[in-house]
């Protein structure tokens, strides 16, 4: 195993500020769709959710030290928190708002409504085409953080692209699940982002290991391929968890008849 090296030192070529903006753009849509869609239903976890999403970027440091990231160098303004060696900008910290606190609130409902797997697995697609937008659009010019492994395109493929469609499908699965059942009190819950350690570990772990190419690349792959995994068992689950409800909601007038008599 190789030692943790100190990430790169660069600076940004674009202003903090661009980046903020894009990011705080789209952070800005979600929460205000989150604190419609708690106003309508009277659910406190989409705003909850969202919250939930900011506290689980303190996780964002143990991630950047084992996949290998760095940010630039920027103004103390910038940035949110450093810990682990690694400056958080804030850009970063919003930017989890709606992938981890909307999203999955979104796929509950629409597994609550009955969601095929054809459907959960098209979601799947696009959450990987949205995050490969932001990392074409950063790789193009914002470069507002970097992958300092050995071949950043691996970096790209198993450590975020595919992974960020797995994990916001497994909270919503937790909050299927676990949480919609809950009154109103119980249902503010902030879920961690555990599927990151769970689906990456063959990337991290060759990150640190003094391994050919073709075996980190084939560590990329497998990572991908246990993010793929997890997808069809969200689904699976998912589908399952959706039927066995509506049997038993079609069962029960006649259950509490024959209780009655």
């Amino acid at each position: 195993m190789s030692s943790i090296p100190d990430p790169p030192v660069y600076e940004m070529p674009l202003d903090p500020t661009f980046a903020l903006a894009m990011f705080g753009s789209v952070a800005l849509v979600a929460v205000v769709l989150a604190t419609r869609l708690a106003v309508r239903n009277r659910d406190p976890l989409p705003v909850a959710a969202c919250v939930g999403a900011m506290i689980c970027a303190f996780n964002e440091p143990i991630f950047d030290v084992l996949a290998k990231i760095g940010y630039p160098v920027l103004p103390p303004a910038a940035v949110a928190y450093t810990a682990f060696g690694r400056s958080i900008p804030w850009f970063l910290v919003i930017g989890y708002i709606p992938w981890v606190g909307l999203v999955p609130y979104v796929v509950m409902r629409r597994m609550h409504a009955g969601l095929p797997r054809r459907t959960l697995y098209l979601i799947a697609a696009g959450l990987c085409a949205s995050v490969a937008a932001t990392e074409i659009i950063n790789a193009a010019g914002l470069h507002a953080w970097a992958y300092y492994g050995q071949t950043a395109w691996r970096g790209h493929l198993g450590g975020g692209t595919v992974q960020m469609a797995a994990m916001p499908l497994v909270l919503a699965l937790i909050y299927y699940v676990f949480v919609s059942n809950m009154g109103a009190g119980s249902r503010i819950v902030a879920a961690l982002p555990l599927t990151f350690a769970a689906t990456t570990w063959p990337l991290y772990v060759s990150n640190y290991s003094d391994l050919p190419e073709i075996a980190r690349w084939g560590a990329a792959a497998l990572s991908v391929a246990l993010c793929l995994a997890v997808i069809r068992a969200v689904a699976h689950v998912a589908e399952g968890w959706a039927t066995r409800r509506a049997t038993v909601d079609v069962d029960q007038p006649a259950l509490e008849r024959t209780v009655r008599a």
